[in-house]
């Protein structure tokens, strides 16, 4: 299986809480106690504002779903 080089980031500063990220990838989103998302590094568990990774064409979906659905664009992805 075809894997791509990702780069995600996350604006801590943008993101309002809504969790949209969280329901669509969360294997790659969790929340903080302050309710801010935040990245988990997939290969170190790391809480991380970005992520460089080899992906799966499923985890790239994901990740572009979060990307879509967030209501503050606070996600990027570069592939």
């Amino acid at each position: 299986m075809a894997t791509t080089k990702l780069t995600v980031k996350i604006d801590t500063k943008l993101c309002i809480g809504a969790a949209s990220c969280v329901s669509v990838a969360e294997k790659f989103f969790k929340m903080d106690e302050d309710n801010v998302a935040y990245l988990v590094d997939p290969v170190t568990g790391e809480e991380k504002t970005t992520i460089t990774f080899d992906a799966s064409p499923k985890e790239a979906r994901d990740i572009q779903d979060a990307v879509d659905n967030c209501p503050t664009s606070a996600i990027s992805m570069l592939r």
